[in-house]
């Protein structure tokens, strides 16, 4: 019997700490659309459109734009030591191959 309250309660303190856990996350339905992203100074860029009309021949522009600044916009959080994705070539890469 004691063991079975010991699983018990390991197993409530494992969902509890996995709840927990979900609640640091970002919420995967909000979203709210950026009006652009700014650079070093704090000036707004909205270039992804003059190059999207220079460089990718077949690619709606439009939604090429708005997608690469929605990726671009997105500050989430870095754990030190690990390496990303640089975010340009993230938003080029997944932008062009969504609005083909």
């Amino acid at each position: 019997m004691p063991s079975e309250t010991a699983t018990a309660l390991a197993i409530l303190a494992a969902s509890g700490a996995a709840v927990g856990a979900v609640q640091f996350l970002p919420p995967l339905t909000a979203y709210e659309a950026p009006l652009g992203r700014k650079d070093a100074q704090g000036r707004t860029v909205l270039d992804e459109l003059s190059y999207c009309r220079a460089t990718l021949p077949g690619v709606d522009c439009g939604c090429f734009a708005q997608k690469a600044v929605q990726i671009m916009a997105q500050d989430n959080p870095r754990i030190k030591g690990w390496t990303y994705a640089d975010p340009w070539a993230l938003a080029l890469s997944q932008a062009a191959d969504r609005c083909r």
